[in-house]
């Protein structure tokens, strides 16, 4: 049993070798470039340097908007590894779990680096939005300590953009089915099922939103909170603590938060089925347009055609009548004198 098990351990850890050491090979087989742009150092095989200047044209500058709005500047220094195909990044989130293995990118906290896969490997409308959303979990670990999970991930999603009309009407819809998840339950783990990640993600993402739209004064304070706790420390290690800035700006606890929102969020309980009604009167409208249109086309075409003959032969009928007018009661009409003529 001793053995068997021994060859078990040692069999488990070739297994977490074999990636290490394709990943290995496969760097090795690249040329790798390092460029630095301002607070940003990206390393990228040869083959993706050319989208080097998109990260840096385009995100950096979504990057800066992130920290004014919020008032934090990291000092650190942010690196992206840009991995060259899908074999190396396989190789570096071996182990890491099934949602970080079929993720598009991902931070890792113990290498202060993220890691993404190369742009052959994502659309190219998202690679913004994929990089944004994990800078924000890379921020967010470098301004605070004991960030609650479902903080993390509503800031990643609502800071990258993907807060708007399809989030809202899938919300609606997964709470009208009856999918709910609790922010006191969302502290420190993502969720066991597979199934629940959605919900999950999406509750994250609205708590956040209930946050900023609800409570615009206290966000800000939170935030001045956390600047102050930053920067006025002696230690350039220090960070803020999240629970203090948040019990301090919005003047109750994380777990009184949670049962504040739990009652705001009801209310998309009952809003999938409007949406879903008035999402069929706009897709039914044109027809019903359409339809009138020809009904009524139809009609004009069945009333009868008066030809111009007919309408101007009864005009001079009406004509010859006021030249010849009928007696009345015996007595013509006489014409009115003219006096110039006299």
């Amino acid at each position: 049993m001793n053995s068997i098990g021994f060859w078990g351990h040692v069999f488990k850890y070739v297994l977490l070798i074999i990636p290490a050491l394709a990943f290995s090979s496969g760097c090795a087989s690249q040329t790798w470039y390092t460029y630095r742009s301002g607070y940003l150092e990206i390393k990228a095989a040869s083959k993706d340097t050319a989208y080097v200047n998109y990260i840096i044209g385009h995100v950096q500058n979504r990057i800066g908007d992130v920290q004014m709005q919020l008032g934090i500047y990291p000092k650190q220094l942010l690196r992206l590894v840009i991995l060259p195909d899908r074999a190396s990044y396989q190789a570096v989130t071996t182990g890491k779990g099934k949602t970080v293995e079929q993720s598009e990118a991902f931070y890792s906290a113990a290498d202060k680096l993220i890691y993404l896969r190369s742009p052959d490997q994502l659309p190219s409308e998202a690679y913004g939005k994929v990089i944004l959303h994990e800078y924000i979990h890379w921020f967010l670990d470098q301004t605070f300590r004991h960030v609650p999970l479902w903080f993390n991930e509503g800031m990643a999603m609502y800071y990258s953009g993907e807060f708007g009309f399809v989030s809202y009407v899938e919300f609606s819809k997964l709470r009208f089915l009856g999918y709910r998840m609790h922010l006191d339950d969302m502290l420190e783990r993502y969720p066991g099922s597979p199934a629940d990640l959605q919900i999950f993600y999406l509750t994250s993402m609205f708590a956040l939103h209930n946050l900023v739209s609800e409570y615009p004064d206290q966000w800000q304070v939170f935030w001045n909170q956390a600047s102050a706790e930053i920067y006025h420390n002696t230690r350039q290690s220090q960070k803020a603590d999240f629970i203090r800035c948040f019990n301090t700006a919005f003047g109750y606890s994380l777990y009184a938060y949670s049962t504040l929102f739990d009652k705001a969020v009801s209310r998309y309980n009952w809003q999938f089925p409007l949406v879903g009604i008035n999402a069929l009167i706009l897709c039914v409208l044109p027809f019903i347009v359409i339809l009138g249109w020809r009904r009524y086309r139809k009609r004009l075409r069945a009333l009868p055609d008066i030809g111009e003959e007919e309408f101007m032969s009864d005009d001079d009928d009406s004509l010859q009548a006021d030249e010849n007018p009928e007696p009345h009661n015996g007595i013509y009409p006489i014409d009115p004198i003219d006096h110039e003529q006299h």
